[in-house]
């Protein structure tokens, strides 16, 4: 209770421009612990304009507002003031500084406008080795990450864009938007959908960076090149060979990972060992009498959750290998 009552506290500073970057901040934080404390922000807002300005008052000040914006921009020997001594002047001119924040930076704190050169600050989160996380973006869009790997996006997000840069493994569950559409960096290509279910594979030491698509509809921007999927899809790029294969698959699999099963339809013994290190956060080595059973492709299917030695006795029945464990070391043979 304590902690609503302090940041109701905080959002009234905000929405009267008395708030300090360190405020916007904590609120912006706040806001990203999920869609309950939006709905609490949102009625934080409604009410603060009940007992505010006319909305008539409101539209006439954004108006006024906006022209100085153009204004300055039109201007290339202006120099853009900063936040506190332009909410001063508003103050002065027409005291309804408030109007101008919330008008222009509608709920999210920190925009653009406000300090054009100040630049963007950016939120890195992360799934450590043998660890999965669920982020969900202040649009309501949500991210699952697979082990060891990690999102950046700006604060901005939601407002001046919708871009994400991704390192590793995510399934994206990207909320609606036709007015701007979301965009995930890799080291390799971009993935660009409007609202749409898919799931990126773009792991700095994987060969391939792999995206399967699921529901919507979404577009490969590589270079020059924008290559559309359809439900059911996936496009692999191979970066040794610098080229692309596309293939129809169970897209349900794909996003297996993200539901706590394992699921392949089609792996090999090695990429099976590259991605079971990574989600039990363990060394596996292949010291395999032949190299051929490394590539020999099989069928596995574990959906309670397996422990890892449970998932090591499921490869040998499966497979004509031993294992020898060792506590996090590994060795196949």
């Amino acid at each position: 209770m304590k902690d609503i009552d302090l940041m109701h506290n905080v959002a009234i500073k905000y929405f009267e421009g008395r708030s300090t970057r360190e405020d916007e901040a904590v609120l912006f934080a706040f806001l990203q612990r999920g869609e309950e404390f939006m709905k609490i922000f949102r009625q934080w807002e409604k009410e603060w304009q009940q007992t505010s300005l006319h909305s008539a008052e409101l539209d006439d000040a954004w108006k006024r507002m906006r022209m100085k914006m153009t204004v300055s921009h039109a201007s290339e020997n202006l120099v853009v003031t900063s936040r506190s001594s332009m909410r001063l002047r508003w103050v002065k001119a027409l005291s309804i500084a408030a109007v101008f924040i919330l008008a222009v930076a509608g709920t999210w704190g920190m925009m653009e406008y406000m300090d054009y050169r100040t630049p963007a600050t950016y939120y890195i989160s992360s799934a450590a080795y043998g660890e999965k996380s669920k982020v969900t973006l202040t649009d309501g869009t949500q991210v699952w990450l697979n082990a060891g790997s990690s999102l950046k996006y700006s604060n901005r997000y939601g407002e001046t864009n919708r871009e994400v840069f991704l390192d590793g493994e995510g399934y994206f569950e990207v909320q609606n938007n036709a007015e701007k559409e979301f965009r995930v960096h890799t080291d390799t290509y971009d993935v660009v959908v409007k609202g749409t279910k898919f799931n990126v594979s773009a792991y700095a030491d994987d060969s391939e960076v792999v995206t399967t698509l699921l529901e919507g509809k979404v577009e490969i921007s590589f270079g020059e090149q924008i290559m559309a999927l359809v439900p059911g899809e996936q496009l692999s790029y191979n970066r040794n060979t610098d080229t692309f294969i596309r293939n129809e698959v169970d897209a349900l699999q794909v996003k297996a990972w993200s539901e706590n099963r394992i699921e392949y339809a089609d792996i090999t013994l090695r990429e099976l060992v590259v991605k079971l290190s990574r989600q039990y956060n363990v060394s596996i080595q292949l010291n395999l009498v032949s190299s051929e059973m490394a590539e020999r492709s099989f069928h596995i299917s574990l959906r309670n959750g397996e422990s890892l030695d449970e998932v090591l006795t499921a490869l040998q029945h499966i497979l004509p290998i031993t294992v020898e464990r060792n506590g996090r070391s590994i060795v196949i043979k």
